[in-house]
């Protein structure tokens, strides 16, 4: 020990017999650190001294005679009270003091006790043994105080891991918000999207589909899923598809190319982008925007095949009144045919400048390349698709293009919410985003709302963020009202918007509550027509149901299912569609507080927002109320 002088133990001995001092320097002081006294308080005062140097004694002989004499507290006590370690020995001579009396005083531990006569084998003993019983305690002492500071800074570092954590579990919690939104806004864009929309891996699986490809080729929502164009289309067909991948994979850049399919006997002609998604440099991903373009391909065929009838009639009339002139003898008829032949040239001049002006405006596809590739493809398909050409030579009148009737039923509500809702409020493009929307009234109506409710709080938490000086998630929140506002068409607020989230950037306090004003007025203005928009639309569904007929709920056990299917698979135009079905067959028969009308709304807000797991769960609870099994085979 480095406490110990020579590595010996330190061992005291108090005794009033000097006789008896000698002879424990003869035993003792050859092995250890030895220090006598036959004072009771050089006896303390030498204990106190050495645990103030850190030199403390091991053991420590006492007489009783010394112990008994001391008034008050005994000389062991004193000792104890300065040194609680020191192994103390009480040597006795026949005293009547029970050690039980003794140990009260004193402390049972590390006392012993020795009655004279005793040889000096004893003494050696006891001073060995309860030596190396100090030196022991001494150093597991050492090693708990070591183990206790370790465990201080092991929780030191815990606590600040756990402070770590705490950071990164709300970083994550900010990015999963962000990844949320994105979703959400892919799903929103793809499910509005007229054209066709697809993903497929670096193996040519196809992993997505948009709405829009599902109808256009007539396939449920999974059926091309995890499925190769080689188990899709027939071997020319899924051959021409795979040669523009691997364009695309190998060259890396997007391209523009004319795929022909053939569904049910017709043929259809999509003008597709495709284009890589790259990750980590590489792309493991190929995605296309699809149009179809066939009725554009036949209109210009059609032009053309009119151009040639209209230009062969022409010269035919041209021609035949320049023979007729060298022949005819009255001036009067020769007069009448130039006038004839000027007027037939002056219309093919008008004519191919009208033809020439159509070709340029729809000339956005290369023609020349586009139609020997068509008639190729249509050469393999039966007559009955291909269009029939006309036998004779009559020109026909110019087609004057038709827009095409809406569906009756669809008609009829637009026209009821067109005389109700109308096109803008201050600050609220409502026909815009309409329109965007596909003429898509309720989907509107349920976003608006939708908006007002989640966003009536924004300036009071932006204001706690910026209390805090959380401008990340400040950041985030300005982004998101941006977002959510174009989405409604409230542009005045979306610039605001726009505004503070790019000072946000600038973490300048002052100047970001400055623009937070702004925010707050607008957003207050678009929250203000809730109940208006609210109560208006609720006036269309109520006057677009007058005088239905009673809905037939023997279907709704199979709507219930078909809408469970679809939630499970995360698609959302379709479990609008079977939720519409579902709320206009149960709508009559359920009041505005009622619990199946709670239910019904928890749905329509879980599906608008894409929470499928919980819509899951909310269905299961409006089956089981209605008695409704959702299990196909019951």
């Amino acid at each position: 020990m480095d406490d110990l002088q020579d590595g010996r133990l330190r061992v005291l001995i108090a005794d009033k017999e000097r006789v008896m001092l000698n002879f424990y320097r003869e035993m003792l002081s050859s092995s250890f650190d030895l220090v006598v006294c036959h004072h009771e308080e050089q006896a303390v005062k030498f204990v106190e001294t050495a645990f103030k140097e850190s030199r403390p004694f091991a053991v420590a002989f006492i007489d009783i005679q010394m112990q008994l004499e001391t008034e008050g507290s005994g000389t062991a006590e004193n000792i104890r009270k300065l040194d609680p370690f020191i192994e103390i020995v009480i040597i006795t001579d026949g005293c009547d003091i029970s050690p039980e009396k003794n140990a009260c005083c004193i402390f049972p531990d590390n006392l012993l006790y020795l009655q004279k006569p005793f040889n000096a084998y004893e003494i050696q003993q006891f001073a060995f043994s309860l030596g190396m019983k100090w030196r022991e305690n001494r150093r597991l002492r050492q090693t708990l105080r070591e183990s206790e500071k370790q465990v201080e800074r092991q929780s030191a570092d815990l606590a600040e891991l756990n402070e770590t954590l705490k950071k990164e579990i709300a970083g994550r919690g900010r990015t999963e918000a962000v990844l949320r939104e994105c979703r959400e806004l892919f799903y929103s864009f793809m499910r509005h999207l007229s054209g066709t929309a697809f993903i497929k891996n670096q193996n040519g699986c196809y992993v997505y589909v948009n709405d829009a490809y599902k109808k256009a080729f007539k396939v449920g929502p999974a059926d091309h899923i995890g499925k190769t164009d080689d188990e899709i289309w027939p071997p020319d067909v899924a051959e021409q598809l795979k040669a523009n991948d691997r364009i695309v994979m190998s060259e890396r850049k997007a391209i523009n190319t004319l795929e022909t399919v053939k569904i049910e006997e017709e043929v259809r002609h999509c003008l597709v982008s495709k284009f890589p998604i790259f990750k980590n440099g590489k792309p493991p991903f190929i995605a296309g925007i699809g149009t179809n373009v066939t009725d554009r391909i036949q209109a210009e065929k059609n032009r053309r095949m009119l151009a040639d009838k209209i230009r062969s009639a022409l010269n035919t009339i041209i021609d035949t009144c320049d023979i007729l002139i060298k022949s005819a003898g009255d001036s009067g008829q020769r007069e009448y045919l130039e006038s004839i032949s000027a007027s037939a040239r002056s219309v093919r001049v008008v004519i191919r400048e009208i033809l020439d002006a159509s070709k340029a405006e729809a000339d956005e596809l290369d023609f020349e390349k586009i139609l020997p590739l068509t008639e190729a493809f249509e050469a393999k398909v039966p007559e009955t698709v291909k269009v029939p050409e006309p036998e004779t030579v009559k020109v026909p009148e110019p087609e004057i293009a038709k827009v095409p009737e809406p569906e009756t039923e669809k008609s009829a509500v637009s026209s009821e919410q067109e005389q109700i809702l109308p096109n803008s409020l201050p600050g609220l493009n409502i026909l815009e985003a309409v329109e965007r929307l596909g003429g898509a009234w309720k989907l509107y109506k349920d976003l608006f709302l939708f908006f007002c409710k989640d966003k009536k709080n924004f300036g009071r938490e932006f204001r706690e963020l910026i209390k805090k000086e959380d401008f990340e998630t400040a950041l985030i929140n300005a982004h998101a009202l941006k977002g959510s506002a174009a989405t409604i068409s409230a542009t005045e607020l979306a610039m605001a918007a726009k505004a503070l989230e790019e000072i946000c950037n600038t973490k300048n306090r002052d100047g970001i509550l400055e623009l937070l004003g702004p925010v707050e007025d607008s957003l207050a203005r678009v929250i203000t027509y809730e109940k208006e928009i609210s109560q208006e639309s609720a006036d269309v569904t109520k006057s677009s149901e007058t005088g239905k007929d009673a809905p037939d709920l023997s279907e709704l056990p199979d709507l219930f299912r078909k809408l469970e299917k679809s939630l499970k698979e995360s698609d959302p135009m379709e479990s609008e569609n079977y939720l519409s079905e579902i709320e206009t067959a149960l709508t009559p028969d359920c009041s505005a507080n009622s619990e199946t009308e709670i239910l019904l709304g928890e749905l329509l807000l879980q599906t608008s927002t894409y929470n499928f797991d919980d819509a899951v769960e909310t269905l299961d609870r409006l089956a089981r109320k209605m008695n409704i099994s959702l299990d196909a085979e019951s």
